[in-house]
């Protein structure tokens, strides 16, 4: 009788055994299997070709009322700014796409610490173009393009404002620095 029991027994743990093993082999073999089949099944490459230009108020100083990107600019001068915005999309294949974007900008106060560090005071987030949707049929290439006119005497109020109210100076930033932000944009 214990004979038989222990046989049970031994035959039970061998069976669970083989059960185990089964299992690993199949597991190890499909999870393979799946990873083989990893496929490339969209892409595409952005190329960014964004310009900004600055349109200062009327002056004696300067001769021209509108400034090419990449000077630098006197922000009591300046009127507005006029950034376009040119992305070119290029895929690997003919396809039907919807996509969405909008243009998004954050006006951020930072002041300079004692050593000399910047510490961020505030950050404000402004819409200057609502969500847009566009849909392409049987396409491999499209742009968005769009030209965004920004008040700059608006968003400079704000910052004074700011300063008066809340009794900080913040650091002045220049506008020189906006081409490398319009590249590093996310469509």
């Amino acid at each position: 009788m214990r004979k038989k029991r222990k046989e049970k027994r031994k035959n039970f743990i061998l069976w669970v055994a083989c059960i185990f093993f089964t299992m690993a082999i199949l597991l190890g073999y499909f999870g393979l299997q799946l990873e083989k089949k990893e496929q490339k099944i969209y892409s595409y490459v952005i190329q960014k070709n964004s310009d900004y230009e600055v349109e200062l108020n009327t002056n004696d100083f300067y001769t021209s009322e509108i400034l090419p990107s990449g000077l630098f600019y006197p922000a009591n001068g300046i009127h507005a700014i006029t950034i376009n915005f040119d992305y070119q999309f290029q895929a690997d294949k003919k396809e039907n796409i919807t996509y969405q974007y909008k243009i998004i900008a954050n006006l951020v106060g930072n002041m300079k610490e004692i050593d000399n560090q910047e510490e961020q005071v505030w950050n404000r987030e402004f819409i200057l173009l609502e969500e847009q949707e566009e849909q392409k049929i049987n396409k491999k290439e499209w742009k968005v393009k769009e030209q965004i006119k920004i008040d700059y005497g608006y968003y400079q109020n704000l910052v004074r404002n700011y300063e008066k109210e809340y009794d900080i100076k913040t650091k002045e930033r220049e506008i020189e620095k906006l081409q490398d932000e319009i590249d590093n944009a996310e469509v």
